[in-house]
């Protein structure tokens, strides 16, 4: 990002303190490793970095996120919240809400969110979310969230057949620096309204609304595998799935798949 391009983001992002600081790279290894190098050095809550290439970017699972020099949004943000350490897994949801609100506002195209960290359109991934925590005893020391956006790709390898972007959704380029100017504004918005309960309580209509998969069959692949309906989601995060004797259960870690029942999501 060169001088005018600051001069510019500085101009045109109406946040008060996501993102006010961003550190750009022309390529990089990981803005998540990159953020966390640099909150084990400073205090630097807000702190954006963002990269028009990564190497080695990681996804959920430890899965490769690829990004073409260029064509995509790769960028992580560096939070040193007071909140307790088991919260901080809350803040991929918040993270998921803000990326659903800026696509909308910058081009109009409804998009929904795949319960944790995905944001997807027909049935193909746009965006993916990674958070990542330091915590001493009931003490975090800092959360970075990185997101990955798929914007002006054109086309994308045979071993990623659930892989979309804007451009192949709209038929056309989309600005980048916008997308990224308006997901801070939405970040900041609901991440205070998430300190104001420690949960999900004020976002939890508006996530469920944009919900994936929200009221069909979806299975939980854990050590004993189930299928169930899709409920939504509770305060905490937690994803409420119904089995077929119906009780509801809290899936909170492991991963949820409705592959092979109804496509990707």
């Amino acid at each position: 990002m060169n001088l005018l391009q600051q001069e510019q983001w500085q101009q045109e992002l109406h946040t008060k303190w996501a993102g006010r600081t961003c550190l750009y790279y022309d390529s990089i290894d990981s803005t998540n490793l990159r953020g966390k190098a640099l909150a084990e050095k400073d205090a630097c809550h807000g702190v954006l970095i963002a990269a028009e290439e990564q190497l080695s970017g990681r996804g959920r699972l430890g899965r490769v996120w690829q990004s073409p020099k260029g064509k995509s949004i790769s960028m992580s943000l560096v939070l040193q919240p007071g909140f307790q350490p088991r919260k901080a897994s809350m803040l991929t949801l918040v993270a998921a809400v803000s990326l659903r609100k800026a696509i909308f506002q910058v081009t109009g195209l409804e998009t929904e969110i795949k319960w944790p960290n995905d944001i997807v359109y027909q049935g193909k991934k746009l965006c993916g979310i990674l958070t990542e925590m330091s915590a001493i005893s009931e003490q975090i020391r800092y959360v970075v969230i990185g997101m990955g956006m798929n914007v002006n790709i054109e086309v994308f390898p045979e071993e990623l057949p659930y892989a979309t972007s804007l451009l192949l959704a709209l038929g056309h380029p989309v600005e980048r620096m916008e997308l990224m100017q308006r997901t801070m504004e939405a970040f900041e918005m609901y991440y205070e309204l998430f300190l104001q309960t420690e949960d999900l309580s004020l976002i939890k209509a508006e996530y469920q609304t944009f919900m994936a998969g929200r009221n069909r069959l979806v299975q939980v692949l854990e050590k004993e595998p189930y299928c169930g309906t899709c409920m939504g989601i509770s305060e905490e995060g937690a994803l409420l799935v119904k089995d077929q004797t119906g009780s509801v259960h809290q899936v909170q870690s492991g991963e949820v798949s409705v592959r092979g029942v109804y496509g990707y999501i």
